[in-house]
């Protein structure tokens, strides 16, 4: 079985506020220039040349969305601290062997919330605020 990984990346764009967009793909070279030659996302079109921040390696597609979905649910000020990798894991009040750093297996990117959206910790199965 060929499997494929998946990438959630985030770009920072060329406008004033030098925004973040995130997105996801199975190509991560042919996205970035996709973006850059104004064929990417439709936020992106007018805000080029794209540069690539950090990205997120994944096994599926659908772990790629939910990610991609956490990550846009962050304020820029976090984004920027998991860019520079000062981010803490959201569930690091118990659980995580290393809580001051933040990779995708941190958060369980297989289950999220229906009612609230918030992710499940995959190390100890607490969540979000209507498991309290």
């Amino acid at each position: 079985m060929n499997e494929k990984n998946w990438y959630t990346y985030i770009v920072q764009c060329n406008d004033k506020k030098q925004s973040l967009y995130t997105g996801i793909t199975d190509n991560l070279d042919k996205r970035i220039k996709k973006h850059n030659n104004k064929k990417g996302a439709k936020y992106t079109k007018t805000k080029t040349p794209v540069k690539l921040k950090k990205f997120f390696t994944v096994s599926t597609k659908s772990q790629a969305l939910k990610l991609e979905y956490y990550i846009k649910s962050l304020s820029r000020a976090d984004k920027i601290n998991l860019i520079d990798q000062k981010f803490s894991c959201p569930c690091s009040n118990k659980c995580c062997p290393n809580p001051d750093t933040f990779t995708p297996e941190h958060i369980c990117i297989e289950k999220v919330c229906e009612d609230c959206f918030n992710t499940v910790c995959k190390s100890c199965g607490n969540s979000c605020c209507c498991d309290l």
